[in-house]
């Protein structure tokens, strides 16, 4: 039974090691170390003397021939998978196209966006608010679209509060759900950091050519992991920024603010994507703010503010919710208007220039500094001793002088 199991189970492409006692096949060339020249039957013939002389030692010799043969072709794939596509400097001579924005100024194609707020500030609402303007093509508080299908997928809510919250806003929006191509999943157990979610995530986001696609919320889709650790955070977080690159897509990740304010857990979560906004509520005004706290090819300083309307029925049910553009009430400032506007007319101006020309109050060193530190203005010359300083306004001090000037 052995011998016929060799016989049956065991060929052989290439000889076998050679051993003391091994007799050289017919046709060997024996001189030096040279490999022996056999054809491929003269090898099979000996081959099968051998194993039917000795079996188990050729078994043996087989396997491990097998295995040898199986980790070569292993790291032969693994290799071939790994390439460097270099790139000549002329290549950066070739304008591409504009990237699609989502959502101007906040949301683009290929990227991947966090949104973090405290619990109860709104994300969700706002989330979906901005996936059925997407959706359906039309401006978002003010904010212009690019029409394209969204995902949305939701870790945290049940399927009745989650139908709820969107059939509320396609009424706001004045949209028909049985047209808007916008699709979600409740509670999927969706596990970012388990490839084959990833996977078939990347085929919905194909098979349903998506653009936007929302993950609500991080933890919630991490729950193996430990948010404070990078090292376990940076590669699911990694994958899903190649994802949106592959899929020429904007994936955006919902998640919470720490007890001090800042994004919660590891430094890899800001890290690892391209825009981070934090989402904050005035209590007073019930004015919205999402204010960029990482913008990589953006606007650093951008800023988006909104409301969120809640509408009741004749019987006092939520029937609506609309989303409406709000601009903060200015505050009364009249030394920081003053070097906005100082700056904004003379494009530059030294310390002594500021002071020198300041009518009607005093102002003070101390007071320009703190306009500086708030990022309203810059220093654009070299410093150094007996240097004086020479400023001039950033894109957030312009943006809030035009805005706010009568």
């Amino acid at each position: 039974m052995r011998g016929k199991y060799a016989l049956g189970r065991f060929k052989m492409t290439s000889a076998p090691p050679n051993t003391r006692t091994q007799t050289p096949p017919p046709g060997a060339n024996t001189a030096g170390n040279s490999t022996p020249n056999v054809t491929e039957a003269e090898f099979e013939q000996l081959f099968q003397r051998r194993a039917i002389s000795n079996p188990d030692k050729w078994q043996a010799v087989h396997e491990v021939f097998i295995k040898q043969q199986t980790g070569q072709a292993q790291a032969q794939q693994a290799n071939a998978g790994f390439t460097l596509d270099w790139y000549h400097a002329s290549e950066a001579l070739i304008i591409d196209p504009p990237e699609t924005e989502y959502l101007q100024g906040l949301i683009k194609a290929g990227d991947l966006v966090g949104i973090t707020s405290e619990s109860g500030d709104g994300k969700t609402y706002l989330s979906i608010g901005i996936g059925v303007h997407v959706a359906a093509g039309l401006d978002f508080a003010g904010r212009p679209v690019t029409q394209c299908p969204v995902l949305y997928v939701d870790a945290e809510s049940r399927k009745k509060r989650f139908k709820r919250r969107l059939r509320y806003i396609a009424n706001g929006a004045n949209v028909d759900l049985k047209t808007l191509p916008f699709e979600f999943v409740v509670s999927s157990g969706i596990d970012l950091a388990n490839d084959e979610h990833l996977e078939k995530l990347g085929a919905s986001i194909q098979a349903k050519k998506a653009g936007l696609v929302f993950i609500d919320t991080l933890v919630a889709t991490t729950e193996g992991l430990n948010e404070n650790d990078s090292k376990e955070m940076e590669p699911p977080l990694r994958k899903l920024t190649e994802l949106a690159t592959q899929n020429d897509c904007s994936i955006v990740l919902l998640h919470h603010k720490n007890k001090q304010g800042g994004i919660r857990g590891a430094t890899a979560i800001k890290g690892a994507v391209d825009c981070m906004f934090m989402l904050g509520r005035n209590k007073a005004t019930a004015i919205l703010t999402l204010k960029a706290e990482k913008n990589r090819d953006g606007d650093s300083e951008e800023e988006f503010t909104y409301k969120a309307n809640f509408i009741n029925d004749m019987f006092g049910q939520l029937e609506s919710v609309t989303f409406t553009e709000a601009t903060p009430p200015k505050p009364n400032d009249p030394v920081l208007d003053y070097v906005l506007e100082y700056l904004f007319d003379n494009q530059e101006a030294s310390m002594n220039d500021l002071i020198d020309n300041a009518t009607g109050f005093t102002l003070l060193r101390k007071s320009v500094y703190g306009i500086r530190d708030s990022g309203y203005i810059e220093r654009v010359n070299p410093g150094g001793r007996g240097v004086q300083a020479i400023f001039a306004l950033t894109t957030k001090g312009r943006g809030y002088h035009v805005k706010n000037t009568p």
